[in-house]
């Protein structure tokens, strides 16, 4: 993954769980942007898993550029940490039993 580069003298904003780039080109900050395949890799998944998830809401917020399929860094951070649970009866947000 992609982590923030800084120019001298520039600094680009950082939030916890935030990757960003810096382009001093266009003088601004962009989020790092992952394939399907990264963000499986990422999140430990398989990329059909990913895959479902987009067809039934329950899987990571996704952008779609054309029809490119692609995941924001940060989107994946916070998916993650909405499912954090204490015990296997807990339900996490969305309503579903966690596994």
């Amino acid at each position: 993954m992609q982590t923030t580069s800084r120019t001298e003298g520039q600094q680009c904003p950082r939030d916890v769980g935030v990757r960003l780039l810096r382009q001093p080109e266009l003088n601004r900050c962009v989020m790092t942007l992952l394939t399907q395949r990264e963000a499986a890799l990422a999140l430990r998944l398989s990329e059909r898993t990913l895959e479902r998830g987009r067809v039934s809401g329950f899987g990571p917020p996704f952008c779609k550029l054309g029809r490119r399929v692609l995941y924001r860094a940060d989107d994946l951070d916070q998916w993650i940490a909405s499912r954090v649970v204490r015990s296997t009866s807990q339900r996490i947000a969305e309503g579903r039993t966690a596994r």
